[in-house]
């Protein structure tokens, strides 16, 4: 598969995922079947990464996917609050909130850096005051 093409799938996913979040599983195992192994989100920036194992597969700002995502619009809190940060995390996989609204969450809980590593089922939640929340999915 071509670069431009995996780009594109990445992007469809994407489009998909905030339009209606599903199964986060099923979302990451799509995306290793393009060769991702790593996406992060920078929370500031509003940005998604996605990288293969030796290259930067694809940059995507949160906001060419949703206009309605604005940075500008969260409130980030100085450091890690971890109630805050389960509850979005709960309310996401139970589809009760957006990705939009879960990413002001973690905003609001503190998160200024989200790391997945596809292949681990991990997810590194890095917050404004250097610490840290690790999900296992």
């Amino acid at each position: 598969m071509k670069l431009v093409d995996i780009q594109a799938e990445i992007r469809r996913l994407c489009i998909e995922r905030y339009e209606a979040p599903g199964d986060f599983i099923e979302f990451t195992d799509k995306l290793m079947s393009l060769g991702v192994i790593r996406q992060t989100y920078d929370v500031i920036n509003d940005d998604l990464v996605f990288y293969s194992k030796d290259k930067l597969l694809y940059h995507l700002s949160a906001a060419e996917i949703n206009k309605a995502i604005s940075v500008d619009a969260c409130n980030f809190a100085e450091s890690l609050n971890l109630h805050h940060l389960k509850t979005a995390i709960a309310n996401i996989d139970s589809r009760k909130i957006s990705a939009v609204e879960f990413h002001q969450e973690v905003a609001k809980a503190g998160i200024v850096n989200v790391s997945v590593y596809l292949k681990q089922r991990k997810i590194y939640y890095l917050s404004q005051d250097g610490e840290y929340y690790l999900e296992v999915y």
